[in-house]
């Protein structure tokens, strides 16, 4: 396989690098002594030379523009990575207190209901005391009564005893 030029490559009518129907590929061993014509090969070298230097320069800018970028997108990538890591940090310290609050409320809670147990307790002691107090006062205004009768009773007696 022989690689070939293009005649319109330096000039020639016809589109650069783009053979014209009507002519065919110059190979490199063939034509050879084309290039020996140095008035040409100066001015095109020149011109090849100045453009690979301006190609040169553009990609060095290229590159270093590249280069800039991308150390300002690491840059801001760290700073990224920091926030992140911190509003991590901050969410998991948060759950942490909202977990520790809420076990508080729990054992908050819990103690509140054994303490309303222990009232509720408390209270039913207290209506079942009173009740009993209140039979044993019954009782007692009872038996109160019944021995106001027998006192009545008895003074009655003594009052007929006394008239005889």
């Amino acid at each position: 396989m022989s690689r070939q030029l293009s005649p319109g490559l330096f000039g020639d009518s016809g589109v650069q690098g783009i053979p014209q129907s009507n002519e065919t590929p110059i190979s490199y061993s063939e034509n050879l002594s084309f290039f020996d014509d140095s008035s040409l090969l100066g001015e095109d070298l020149g011109k090849i030379k100045q453009d690979f230097e301006k190609l040169r320069f553009e990609s060095q800018e290229t590159h270093k523009s590249a280069n800039l970028r991308v150390d300002k997108l690491i840059q801001r990538l760290q700073i990224f990575e920091e926030r992140l890591n911190m509003l991590q940090k901050e969410t998991h310290q948060r759950c942490n207190d909202i977990s520790s609050k809420v076990r508080d409320f729990n054992m908050s809670e819990t103690k509140i209901e054994s303490m309303i147990e222990r009232h509720n307790q408390i209270v039913q002691s207290f209506e079942l005391r009173l009740s009993q107090s209140q039979k044993l006062i019954e009782n007692q205004s009872l038996q109160l009564s019944k021995q106001q009768e027998m006192i009545d009773d008895a003074r009655r007696q003594i009052e007929r005893l006394k008239k005889l």
